[in-house]
């Protein structure tokens, strides 16, 4: 019979380390997901001096994809889950 050990992960700041891969892969999603909205409102924006009314479209897609992720993030802090 194998001996069970208990593993609780160390806290660092608001993620722990036991989320290690799912942080890491959520890292990798963000930085994805900002430089998509970056080159996309570049494009928009262009030389024109106008500013186009997509620009608000994707401004909008933005603030909810952000306040879904912000919402993944604080679902893993520690401060979500009973124990810690």
């Amino acid at each position: 019979m194998q001996d069970q050990i208990e593993c609780r992960p160390a806290v660092v700041g608001r993620l722990s380390i036991g989320d290690g891969i799912a942080a890491d892969m959520l890292r990798t999603e963000l930085r994805q997901i900002v430089w998509i909205h970056q080159v996309m409102l570049e494009k928009l924006l262009g030389d024109s001096g106008e500013v186009a009314p997509e620009v608000a479209d994707l401004l909008e897609d933005a603030g909810t994809t952000y306040l879904r992720i912000a919402q993944r993030i604080s679902a893993m802090s520690p401060a979500s889950r009973p124990g810690y």
